[in-house]
């Protein structure tokens, strides 16, 4: 079963065509999916793509990005523990068969982590999730975003993906590209609509809560 977006272990982000190095993210098993934690040295305003990491890199246990985190940070880079849980087709939760996606979704889990995103609100439309390795592609929508963690140094924010079956989780020799798309979503309602016409056996939906933070130095305990 897809337990997240993300691959375990550490992936590399970049920015699109993998020219610039925006950051690095660990994740791992955690409730009912993972634990992301996402170092950005700049706000990728949903522009982004996933892929493997350094070789030097690639075998770092939680402990050594952790202990990594403050010798890679860069002033006005941001932080982000995200707790994603995983929503199955046609499964029942809280009495209620996912035959289709609820209007009125569970509330996010969001990680003990953190004092206080690695999304955008987009405004009008959906984010894509695209696979190259899969050729398959998913839609994400965010309430609240990673901007709104520069006025305070913290936010709090809600994230949605539809991931269809098939879909691998990114990072390694799964490359994946997240863009602005074209479907109309100006409403976690209407991206619900739009996420339904997707929905189908194999498919799953990920609610991710996230708690972020923004400023000079790394946070005390990454």
């Amino acid at each position: 079963m897809l337990t997240g977006q993300l691959s375990n272990g550490l992936v590399e982000v970049t920015g699109p065509g993998g020219t610039e190095i925006l950051g690095y993210a660990y994740t791992v098993p955690e409730g009912r999916g993972q634990l992301q934690r996402w170092l950005l040295f700049r706000d990728p305003v949903n522009q982004f793509e996933l892929r493997a990491p350094p070789v030097e890199m690639a075998r770092w246990s939680l402990e050594e990005w952790q202990s990594h985190v403050a010798s890679m940070w860069r002033p006005g880079s941001f932080y982000v523990w995200a707790q994603t849980d995983i929503y199955e087709y046609d499964r029942i939760y809280l009495e209620r068969r996912w035959d289709q996606i609820p209007l009125t979704l569970p509330p996010p889990t969001y990680p003990t982590q953190g004092s206080s995103f690695q999304l955008d609100p987009t405004g009008y439309h959906v984010i894509n999730v695209n696979q190259w390795s899969t050729n398959l592609w998913g839609i994400a929508y965010t309430v609240q975003g990673l901007c709104d963690a520069t006025a305070t140094g913290k936010a709090w924010n809600a994230e949605y993906w539809l991931l269809p079956s098939g879909f691998e989780p990114a990072g390694g020799t799964n490359r994946t590209s997240i863009s602005v798309g074209t479907l109309p979503a100006d409403s976690l309602e209407r991206f619900v609509m739009q996420a339904n016409t997707l929905w189908a056996p194999g498919a799953v939906f990920a609610i991710t809560g996230c708690k972020s933070h923004f400023g000079q130095v790394a946070p005390a305990e990454p």
